[in-house]
């Protein structure tokens, strides 16, 4: 696969999941309430075909105490 076409597909992936998302919302889970399975599946086995890592996607616990100590006051708020 040349890396034009790896940029395009990587453009498209989050676009088809958007939409796929917002066609469950307002029209799929009336008709179809397990749809949202296969539509988690997608980027999840994208994730996995990369072999993306949890750090890779953002998720890291080298600040997590941090963000906790500022941000807990704000999340734990019932207003």
């Amino acid at each position: 696969m040349s890396a034009r076409i790896g940029r395009r597909l990587a453009i498209l992936e989050p676009i088809v999941v958007f939409g796929l998302i917002l066609a469950y919302i307002w029209s799929l889970r009336y008709h179809h309430p397990a749809a949202w399975a296969p539509i988690l599946v997608l980027p999840l086995a994208s994730h996995w075909w990369r072999r993306e890592g949890a750090a890779a996607l953002g998720f890291r616990m080298h600040n997590l105490a941090e963000c906790l100590r500022r941000f807990a006051p704000a999340l734990g708020s019932s207003r």
